[in-house]
C-alpha cells in the first residue's frame, strides 16, 4: 500500500501522527508542516511583554498630549480663529528660547543657533 507523506507510519494513530507532524488544515482535513522556526517565534504578546515600564508611561504621555493639544486647538478656534496659531507661535518661540539657553538644539539647528548665541542668553 503507497504512503503519502500526510498518512500515519504504520503501528500510529493519526491522532499521534498528527501531533509529531504537524496541524490539520480546516477546509481540506490534510497535515501541514508547521516549520521548527514558526513554532519557536514568540508571539506579539509576549514581546509586548518585554517593553520597559517607561515606555508605555511615556506612550500614554504622549498621547494624551494629543488629546489636549486638540482640544485646547478647538476651544481657541471657537475663541478667535486667530488665536490657535498666536498661541502655537508662541509656543514655539518659548522651546526655541529653550533650546538656545540650555543649548539643547537639534544638530539641524546648532548652525543658526549658534549665530543666535551672541545676542541672546545662554547658560553656558
Amino acid at each position: 500500500m503507497p504512503t503519502s507523506p500526510h498518512s500515519a507510519p504504520s503501528g500510529t494513530s493519526s491522532a499521534q501522527s498528527a501531533a509529531k507532524v504537524g496541524r490539520r488544515v480546516p477546509a481540506t482535513g490534510r497535515l501541514q508542516r508547521v516549520p521548527p522556526i514558526v513554532a519557536a517565534q514568540t508571539g506579539t504578546w509576549e514581546k509586548l511583554k518585554h517593553i520597559p515600564v517607561q515606555n508605555w508611561i511615556n506612550i500614554a504621555i504622549c498621547i494624551a498630549a494629543i488629546f489636549i493639544i486638540i482640544k485646547a486647538w478647538r476651544v481657541l478656534k471657537n475663541f478667535n480663529s486667530y488665536a490657535p496659531y498666536i498661541a502655537s507661535m508662541v509656543a514655539m518661540a518659548i522651546i526655541f528660547f529653550y533650546w538656545v539657553y540650555n543649548r539643547t538644539e537639534p544638530a539641524f539647528l546648532t548652525p543658526i543657533v549658534n549665530h543666535m548665541v551672541e545676542f541672546l542668553p545662554s547658560k553656558h
